[in-house]
């Protein structure tokens, strides 16, 4: 009873306990084992039981209560397999289910091992059937070279170092098969003929060309090798799958985005990679886990996994989600290049390994090679987040290099170059300056040395010297140089040449010395600091232009090298004076009847000598000479000499100057009357009785008062053409003008009245411009020396600036304009301003609307006198909301509006300049119907049309019935 049961024997259900329904179905089962007897497998059970239900046969029919106790049994034996089974269920069926969902073959495992129906086990477990999934990659159903065969073909072409059997015979994988066929025999035949068998890359050569045979034999055979290619970063994970099904039989999450991690990253496509893994855990009958991995991305750059919500990579550190730093457009995260600009998306993973480079060459102070890899960075990525840093970085080292090539450059201008390498030590190896340097230092050290082994004392001066000259701080020649004294010039000379002191010496032996040349007044120098130090020069010659006249100087000349100077110098030993010719505007001469009294501008001369020809020679050590006992009207020839007394007391004389004076009563000062008209001014006098007269003019008043004698030959001013007693002058300049009259005989004059005149021109090609909120205007200056700039913006009060011609005739003037500003009216007029007053000339004036400007026509109406009864007069209304840029036509048609913008006949003209601004503005003017029945239409518009953008017309035209 314990160990047999009849109804789990039969399959029986417990409801049936009929008597006649179990013996049959006990019968039925001996007969199904006695059909088994020649089954191994039942041969010996088969025995056994057919005992047991025979006996049990037996039992039932002396008791039927047996039948009852079976059923019993079986009930307690169904409840315990029931928990059981459950308890399995759950320890197994746990295992399969993963957020409520069971794959089907799971499902079926568990049918099959559990004896349940599959309703049953979901129901027990709250699980759903797990739909099978669907792949964007769809197999081609080529099967895969071996992996062993293709594990045999890689550590061959490892040995030639090649990556694949296309790069093996030479071609690429799009090449036809015709085409490798070719080839592969070329292979085959270079291999047979190649005597060294020995070689391992022959025989390598030999093996790869017998495997591509078999490979390259057909397309389908080719493409089982390109797919085992395309698949081989598949290989890790295979064989991960595979050691895993002796185990768990689930992959989780985890386990399944590192798979799909490692194959992206060896190069298989995402695609590609989900369809291998599901397909190799199906035959390894193993389940997937995904987890979010629908939520992953794989990186264009390294291929790792990342959340698409991943600002950067966790494996290389490129963004994920990338905007195209040229044009700004999202991209997808498997664009290689932007799909609106076309810039390379992937090249951007360029930039970083440039600026490790830059940062390198930076550490090796190669500015230039970093500046070189940063700029290949921008290129690559210009947004890139570690630009910023790295330029920072770069710049402050550039400005710091900067600072010491500025330093070393100046040091290497001045030759030494000692200092500068201690300066430019951090300077690059191969840096101009410093190969620069260290040649100079090398061969002043070679110099030295040959100095040194010298026993002639001018050698060794003159090896000191060049080694100086190549590095002027070279110490070890500076120390032996400086208890050798510098050799002295010979033999100079001064010569007066006109304004010029022309020196002239004997250099010294060595070409290495320059020579200081100095200069003092009324003394010689003791030393090089005392006096004035004219220049430094290599030549034996120099000519001082800043001598002053009439002062006595010496001069001397040192020899130099670098900073030291001689102590003592070549010195010319009478000094040296500059004599100042005595010239007509020297001389003040007033005239007489019979006699001529000279005056003469001071200076430092001793005395003046004045021969009369024909006559005496006086010489005068005042300012003032008077020759007496002449004839009226004779002209007498006068020679003048300054003379000089140098420091030594040596006498300098200048060069003669000849001049010609005739003794005549004084000429009298004439007065001229001016009588001006718009655009002239006529200029009217008396003629002198003695003498003629000149009329002089300039732009600045004259310094001479009436009476006031003058040199003609003096007197740096333009002259009047005039002849008779009057004459006409155009007032073609603006500004005040100046005239006086010079009663003249022979060389002397006689100031008159001086008197002006003022003209006032009009300001040519005014134009007013908008340039990025800022107004331009500009002009031309013709004949004005200053304008008056005036402007308005909107209704504000003016605003006035005077401007005065410069040097360089700047003719514009700029005005910032607030925001919002929507007109300015600018006017310029010529300016002068005379001693008393301020004149200004007609003014111009611009309008420039800044924003276009808003015209409301408001209405239209007929003046009538008498009620019903039509007028002539019409009057019109319009609101305008700042100045316009031109005038205001008004047009008039009847029965249809007035549509011809380009020949038409304005009624009425409304001036601009009339307008007031955000006022309702009335004007009236006369028209005659000729259909008093037909409508009557009005249109305001821009008179200039050029100018009709810059202005809107709200209700343009208005209809009068």
């Amino acid at each position: 009873m314990d160990d047999f049961n009849l109804y789990e024997e039969l399959a029986l259900d417990v409801t049936i306990t009929d008597s006649s329904m179990v013996l049959k179905a006990i019968d039925d089962k001996i007969k199904w084992y006695n059909q088994r007897v020649n089954n191994p497998k039942y041969s010996v059970i088969g025995v056994a039981k057919k005992k047991q239900l025979t006996a049990l046969k037996k039992q039932i029919n002396e008791s039927p209560v047996v039948i009852q106790q079976h059923a019993m049994a079986y009930a307690e034996i169904a409840k315990k397999r029931e928990i059981e089974v459950r308890k399995r269920l759950q320890e197994e069926g746990s295992l399969y289910v993963v957020n409520g969902l069971i794959a089907e073959a799971n499902l079926r495992q568990l049918v099959t091992d559990l004896k349940m129906s599959e309703d049953e086990i979901l129901r027990l477990l709250n699980a759903k059937v797990k739909k099978p999934k669907t792949f964007k990659y769809k197999d081609d159903g080529v099967k895969e070279l071996d992996s062993k065969k293709m594990k045999t073909l890689n550590e061959l072409l490892s040995i030639l170092g090649k990556k694949n059997l296309y790069e093996f015979l030479g071609t690429s994988s799009s090449a036809k098969l015709a085409d490798l066929q070719v080839r592969l025999a070329k292979v085959k035949k270079d291999v047979d003929d190649d005597s060294n068998k020995t070689d391992p890359k022959l025989n390598a050569t030999d093996k790869l060309a017998k495997e591509c045979t078999a490979i390259f034999a057909n397309e389908e055979a080719r493409k089982s090798y390109d797919k085992a290619c395309g698949n081989a970063g598949f290989e890790t994970v295979r064989t991960v799958i595979n050691q895993m099904k002796a185990g768990v039989k689930i992959i989780s999450p985890q386990q399944y985005k590192q798979m799909l991690g490692i194959c992206t990253k060896n190069g298989v496509p995402f695609d590609i990679a989900e369809y291998l893994i599901y397909d190799t855990a199906k035959k390894a009958g193993l389940e997937i886990e995904e987890g979010n991995v629908s939520t992953m991305t794989v990186c264009r750059y390294c291929g790792g996994l990342n959340d698409k919500t991943a600002k950067t990579c966790g494996t290389c550190g490129m963004p994920v989600n990338i905007v195209c730093p040229k044009c700004g457009h999202p991209a997808e995260y498997d664009d290689y290049r932007c799909s609106e600009c076309g810039f390379s998306l992937i090249d951007m993973q360029e930039a970083p390994l440039h600026l490790k480079i830059a940062e390198a060459a930076l550490e090796m102070g190669d500015v230039e090679g970093a500046c070189r890899e940063f700029d290949a960075a921008v290129k690559f990525w210009p947004t890139c987040p570690d630009l910023n840093a790295i330029g920072t970085k770069i710049k402050e080292y550039s400005n710091t290099q900067q600072h010491i090539r500025q330093a070393v450059t100046k040091l290497c201008a001045e030759r030494k170059y000692c200092t500068a390498m201690k300066e430019g030590a951090k300077l690059a190896v191969n840096d101009r300056l410093r190969i620069e340097a260290e040649k100079a230092i090398a061969d002043a050290e070679q110099l030295v040395k040959q100095a040194e082994g010298a026993t002639d004392d001018n050698v060794k001066f003159e090896n000191y010297l060049k080694a100086l000259s190549l590095c002027a701080d070279y110490q070890a020649a500076l120390v032996k140089l400086n208890v050798m004294p510098l050799p002295v010039p010979t033999g100079l000379t001064a010569l007066v040449k006109g304004n010029v002191v022309a020196l002239s010496w004997t250099r010294c032996k060595s070409s290495f010395l320059s020579y200081l040349v100095v200069r003092k007044e009324n003394a010689k120098s003791s030393s090089f600091n005392d006096g004035v130090q004219l220049n430094t020069t290599q030549e034996n010659y120099y000519d001082d232009v800043s001598a002053l006249p009439e002062r006595s100087y010496y001069y001397t000349v040192y020899s130099k090298f670098g900073d030291r100077v001689s102590a003592v110098g070549a010195t010319i030993s009478q000094p040296v004076l500059k004599t100042l010719n005595i010239e007509p505007q020297h001389i003040k001469v007033n005239p007489s009847e019979t006699q001529l009294e000279f005056s003469f501008t001071p200076s430092k001369r001793s005395s003046i000598e004045i021969t009369r020809l024909k006559g005496e020679t006086h010489v005068i050590t005042g300012g003032a000479f008077v020759d007496k006992g002449l004839v009226t009207g004779q002209a007498y020839t006068y020679i003048f000499v300054a003379i000089y007394t140098d420091s030594a007391g040596n006498i300098h004389r200048s060069e003669e100057t000849s001049m010609q004076f005739t003794p005549m009563p004084k000429p009298q000062p004439v007065d001229i009357v001016i009588k001006e008209t718009e655009d002239k001014a006529m200029i009217s006098w008396d003629n002198p009785k003695v003498g003629r007269l000149a009329i002089f003019y300039a732009d600045e008043p004259f310094k001479y008062n009436k009476n006031d004698l003058l040199s003609i030959d003096t007197l740096k001013a333009a002259r009047l053409n005039v002849t008779g007693t009057s004459c006409t002058v155009n007032k073609d300049f603006s500004g005040e003008r100046f005239f006086m009259p010079v009663t003249i005989q022979d060389t002397i004059g006689v100031a008159g009245t001086m008197v002006s005149i003022v003209s006032l021109q009009l300001v040519s090609d005014l134009s007013v411009c908008l340039i990025d909120k800022t107004v331009q205007a500009k002009w031309k200056w013709d004949n004005c020396a200053a304008i008056r700039i005036s402007y308005s913006i909107d209704s504000q009060a003016k605003k006035e600036v005077d401007l005065e011609r410069d040097a360089i005739n700047s003719a514009t003037y700029e005005i910032k304009v607030p925001e919002g500003s929507r007109s300015i009216s600018l006017s310029a007029m010529s300016l002068v301003k005379t001693s008393s007053k301020v004149l200004l000339g007609p003014p111009i004036t611009k309008v420039l609307n800044l924003k276009p400007s808003k015209v409301q026509f408001v209405s239209v109406t007929n003046l009538r006198r008498l009620l019903f009864l039509s007028s002539n007069e019409y009057e019109i209304t319009f609101i305008s909301d700042s100045l316009l840029p031109c005038d205001l036509h008004v047009l008039a048609s009847e029965s249809t509006p007035p549509m011809n913008l380009v020949n038409y006949s304005p009624v009425a003209i409304i001036k601009n300049g009339s307008i007031k601004v955000g006022k309702e503005n009335k004007i009236r003017f006369n028209y005659a119907r000729r259909n008093n029945s037909a409508p009557l239409f009005f249109r305001l518009i821009a008179a200039d049309r050029t100018m009709a953008n810059l202005m809107t017309i709200s209700s343009e035209i208005q209809q009068i019935k």
